[in-house]
């Protein structure tokens, strides 16, 4: 059945930051699945803010290229955000 109407628009849902332990928590199992070491959750859930795919791309980067001897790993490029187009 055919209709001139133009389908509504799904309502946006907008979510808040994860809290502090969900945010490790998903850290855990995402370091947990790259074999990586799950105490290092900890030092990466400050530098996350809540954002589960800034969580994910840490933990990503932390199985590839490891943890830095000083400091804390660099922002992950996907998590970098891009300056507006002039």
């Amino acid at each position: 059945m055919a209709t001139d109407r133009a389908p509504s628009a799904a309502p946006a849902v907008v979510l808040g930051p994860l809290g502090q332990a969900d945010t490790e928590q998903l850290l855990r199992h995402l370091l947990d699945r790259s074999r990586s070491p799950r105490h290092l959750a900890g030092r990466l859930v400050p530098l996350c803010g809540g954002i589960p795919g800034y969580a994910a791309e840490y933990a990503r980067a932390v199985a590839v290229d490891g943890w830095p001897e000083q400091g804390e790993p660099p922002l992950p490029r996907a998590c970098a955000v891009s300056p507006p187009p002039a």
